[in-house]
């Protein structure tokens, strides 16, 4: 494996492991402050006219901007992710026909789709149902605060199901990383040819 490639590898691994990082302390950070901000009952001055429950728009607020984040930090590492990875196969020396290659860009390219929905779709439909709640709470109009909470809650489990399925797909892409750059070293450090068969199958 030439220094370039491993370089490469090296930046791509850490783009990989940052965006896992990310995604697994959003996910740590709303499992502690959601429950801990409820049982602390906060009344904020400025929502005065709302009736409902304060903690959560406390809660809200401290979850958009986590979940914000979280969205900058994996568009980031999903945009380096694949740059390496190209680089890797067009400088670098990575076979495109070998398997650990072909299974590393399905599972980055099923993760960028995952970012791409969320970023693009998801996040700006659940932003604008958050802030019409915010909103309205504010002004004392508690039947279209409800409305707003409702249609924001009805996408919170597909939220989560797309948070999980990236981490996953993360952390099948991390594995394949490896695997494929293992898979080089026994090949550079290898006193025998190995043969065409074997690299071509992996």
């Amino acid at each position: 494996m030439s220094n370039l490639r491993r370089l490469l590898e090296t930046i791509h691994l850490i783009c990989l492991g940052t965006w896992l990082g990310a995604i697994v302390m959003t996910a740590a950070v709303a499992a502690q402050v959601f429950p801990r901000i409820k049982t602390l009952d906060p009344r904020v001055p400025s929502y005065g006219a709302y009736e409902g429950d304060h903690w959560l728009i406390v809660a809200g607020h401290v979850g958009e901007f986590t979940f914000l984040t979280c969205d900058i930090i994996q568009f980031a590492c999903v945009v380096m992710a694949l740059l390496t990875l190209i680089a890797c196969v067009l400088a670098g020396g990575l076979p495109l026909k070998r398997l650990t290659t072909l299974v590393r860009a399905s599972a980055l390219a099923a993760c960028l789709l995952l970012v791409a929905y969320e970023v693009l779709i998801l996040a700006p439909e659940m932003n604008q149902q958050l802030r019409e709640h915010w909103r309205a709470a504010k002004a004392g109009e508690h039947d279209t605060a409800q409305a707003a909470r409702d249609a924001f809650n009805a996408l919170h489990p597909r939220a989560s199901l797309v948070l999980a399925a990236t981490a996953v797909g993360v952390m099948f892409a991390i594995g394949s990383a490896v695997w494929s750059m293992g898979r080089s070293a026994r090949e550079s450090d290898c006193p025998y040819p190995v043969p065409t068969l074997a690299r071509g199958a992996l």
